[in-house]
């Protein structure tokens, strides 16, 4: 079985000295991930995305007490982390989520119409208006 994104990236060597680790180096990586998929390009708006989010999303993560961090902190891990070995440990994790049976949406689908269904126009039927994310 694949392990989770947030174990991989838990074994990053941490740049950070022992006495400046307040949160964990996962949580942060996790925060900073899920925030540049929903859209955040600066450090500022990952750090309010984070805090708009509060408890729950900091909870999940593996934040201590869900408290977030600010930017400061985000730019201070990032300046030190190395971007290479960063980037292969996210960029491999697809593939092995796959390779070990994953039913990742992703991999799972052979083609859009076995993923979605017919399409509207060949069943003659207006399509289905979708309701807006939450």
């Amino acid at each position: 079985m694949a392990r989770p994104l947030l174990e991989l990236l838990a074994d990053l060597p941490d740049p950070r000295g022992r006495h400046g680790r307040q949160y964990p180096l996962a949580a942060l990586l996790g925060l900073t991930l899920v925030a540049v998929l929903a859209g955040q390009t600066s450090l500022a708006a990952i750090a309010q995305f984070g805090r708009l989010r509060g408890h729950r999303l900091g909870h999940a993560l593996g934040f201590r007490g869900g408290k977030m961090p600010c930017a400061n902190t985000l730019a201070k891990l990032l300046r030190g982390l190395d971007a290479d070995r960063l980037d292969a440990t996210i960029g491999e994790w697809p593939a092995a989520t796959a390779a070990a049976g994953s039913t990742w949406p992703s991999t799972a689908r052979s083609s859009g119409a076995a993923a979605t269904g017919p399409s509207p126009a060949s069943t003659g039927s207006p399509p289905t208006p979708r309701r807006p994310p939450r």
